[in-house]
């Protein structure tokens, strides 16, 4: 089974590497390290590893050996709106405001949980019940590489993608 977040936790990473650890007041739950092409490397306390996967041009897949945890599929041209869905649980993660750095995780229709990236090294997760901890991953991972990644932003976005160019809003 996999484990629960805690209510608060601070998502951040120090120094040149790029390895992001997540942690509350009781410890550290997981230290995850991005790679190129879309993917990343979780490694639990218990031992257990997960991946994070590209599935196609607009999702990604969380895995733990072969067995899928959590998807996520974009819902929007922009990437400010995912669909985070698994045999545990299902959720939608919306930009809001548009200000990269805040974020909404929760049912659709619902919130439960804020995350807010204060600098490209500092995240913070507010809920107000335990979310599952694959969920929270996969959010930190489509968050950053939505606001850091210019080299991911292609293919999130589609066919409608120039390079150098950025949509501005509906229509592109």
């Amino acid at each position: 089974m996999t484990p629960e977040a805690p209510e608060v936790m601070t998502i951040s990473r120090r120094g040149p590497a790029p390895v992001w650890r997540f942690h509350s007041p009781a410890g550290t739950l997981a230290r995850a390290v991005p790679a190129r092409r879309r993917t990343a490397r979780v490694d639990l306390p218990d031992g257990s590893v997960w991946m994070i996967l590209r599935d196609g041009a607009d999702g990604l897949r969380l895995l733990e050996a072969d067995r899928v945890l959590l998807s996520a599929e974009r819902l929007d041209p922009w990437g400010r709106r995912w669909e985070l869905s698994g045999s545990r649980s299902s959720y939608e993660l919306t930009n809001r405001s548009g200000f990269k750095g805040r974020w909404a995780l929760g049912p659709p229709g619902a919130e439960i949980a804020e995350l807010l990236m204060w600098t490209t090294r500092r995240m913070h997760l507010h809920a107000q019940m335990q979310v599952p901890m694959e969920s929270v991953v996969l959010a930190w991972y489509v968050i950053i590489r939505m606001a850091f990644s210019f080299s991911s932003v292609g293919p999130m976005l589609g066919a409608r993608y120039r390079p150098g160019v950025l949509p501005s809003g509906p229509g592109g």
